[in-house]
């Protein structure tokens, strides 16, 4: 497993107050069959995915782009809709968000899951079929293709029942990739190092 420093955020269940409601209901996230191929493009290099980057993006700006939601309730697992935190492959730790948990701020959409920190995107959780990274490794590949094309990257087992194989580390644009389960069923950019291997 990599180690982690300073304040660790399991992401199995939420610690940020949020309320009930899921705003309009609407979903942006879902239209798949909509967009193109460039717009499922996680880009490990800018820090991007459909139109949201790291450390730039606001929460008025993933409102925009895939529907309004209210933050999760504190009992909800920090995982896109409809999936369950023991069995995602998405990253299991974050480090370093503020102790202050009212400074992050956490959003679940059907093929994502973003995380907030001071109202800037830090973490964007993919699962939408179609999703390929920079080097070509899309949602639905062996994970031998993340080792093969992320060389850079820990790859190890993930602890879970049952336990699955996720890559995870820092490109070179300073941003975090996680690439997790075998087929891969998550792809995840971060601002904060990631753990879990």
């Amino acid at each position: 497993m990599i180690g982690l420093t300073g304040a660790v955020v399991l992401l199995g269940m939420a610690t940020a107050c949020g309320t009930d409601s899921r705003g309009d209901g609407s979903d942006r996230s879902e239209l798949t069959n909509d967009t193109s191929a460039s717009e499922r493009l996680v880009d490990e290099n800018l820090g991007s995915y459909r139109g949201l980057t790291l450390r730039t993006s606001s929460l008025a700006d993933v409102q925009n782009a895939l529907g309004v939601r209210s933050a999760a309730r504190l009992n909800e697992p920090w995982v896109p809709l409809g999936r369950d935190a023991p069995v995602h492959r998405g990253p299991q730790a974050v480090d370093g968000p503020p102790a202050d948990s009212s400074n992050v701020g956490a959003y679940r959409y059907g093929s994502l899951f973003v995380m907030l920190i001071r109202d800037h995107v830090a973490l964007l959780d993919v699962v939408e079929p179609g999703a390929t990274t920079t080097r070509g490794v899309s949602i639905g590949d062996p994970i031998e293709r993340a080792k093969t094309n992320y060389p850079e990257l820990e790859c190890g087992t993930v602890t879970g029942d049952p336990p699955w194989d996720a890559c995870v580390g820092r490109m070179e644009s300073g941003y975090y990739l996680w690439i997790g389960g075998d087929p891969i069923e998550s792809i995840a950019l971060s601002s904060v190092r990631l753990g879990g291997v």
